[in-house]
């Protein structure tokens, strides 16, 4: 392969290393600072809670997040796959994958008790965790589709051999940068100096507007497309 026909363009660059970025980000908070929120806005200063402790509640979340996201991976894979639209499963799964992460800066036990109307201490915080609980479970879905899945097949679609190993390098650079950045947000939620629903909502927003930027950067891969075609092609005998 010629040499120049090995580098990547700029716009697939751009889309590379923002979705990249943009989902270090999302899922450096869930692995981070969802247990922390759970302990920080739903279960510190609570008693007499034994139905549903915070213990429980972290082991629950995170086995049913690692259930979901295997899962998911293959599911979604393999339905992106069939349908030959990385780009869609791409933005408009970052899209709902902001949209869901802004969501958590709503979840308070204020909230919950006014939706579900109820009025026991003990049982609003037990019902705001299994919120957190289900609200993760959703959060992880939707990152498994689009980055997991989708843009993770993306990226081996539009790459080459002569340019996996830069990418990889890049994308190692990228992740380290995506948590320190969040290490540095997050510490300021956790500490109490902004709000989590501030912290929530402001990820949500990025993360939504990468889905919007990857409608106009990510392409489906040329093979794709002809793909695409040949099924969509009647056969003529």
């Amino acid at each position: 392969m010629n040499k120049n026909n090995a580098k990547l363009s700029p716009r697939l660059w751009i889309g590379m290393l923002m979705c990249s970025f943009i989902g270090g980000l999302a899922w450096n908070v869930e692995n981070m600072y969802f247990n922390t929120f759970l302990w920080n806005e739903v279960y510190e200063g609570s008693v007499g809670v034994t139905a549903l402790t915070y213990t429980d509640a972290v082991n629950i979340m995170v086995t049913f997040s690692a259930i979901v996201a295997v899962v998911t991976t293959f599911i979604m894979g393999t339905l992106s796959e069939k349908m030959k639209n990385r780009k869609a499963f791409i933005s408009f799964g970052y899209i709902a994958w902001g949209i869901i992460t802004a969501l958590f800066g709503f979840i308070t036990k204020e909230n919950v008790a006014n939706i579900f109307g109820i009025s026991d201490a003990v049982k609003i915080v037990i019902a705001t965790a299994w919120v957190v609980v289900v609200m993760d479970m959703i959060m992880t879905f939707m990152g498994s589709t689009s980055n997991d899945s989708a843009f993770q097949a993306w990226v081996t679609d539009v790459t080459t051999p002569e340019t996996t190993q830069t990418v990889e390098t890049a994308f190692t650079f990228v992740g380290f940068l995506a948590m320190a950045v969040i290490m540095v947000v997050g510490s300021l939620a956790q500490g109490g100096v902004i709000p989590y629903s501030v912290f929530f909502i402001g990820l949500g927003i990025v993360v939504t507007i990468a889905g919007v930027v990857a409608l106009f950067v990510v392409d489906n891969p040329k093979k794709l497309e002809d793909a695409k075609k040949d099924v969509s092609t009647p056969k003529t005998s």
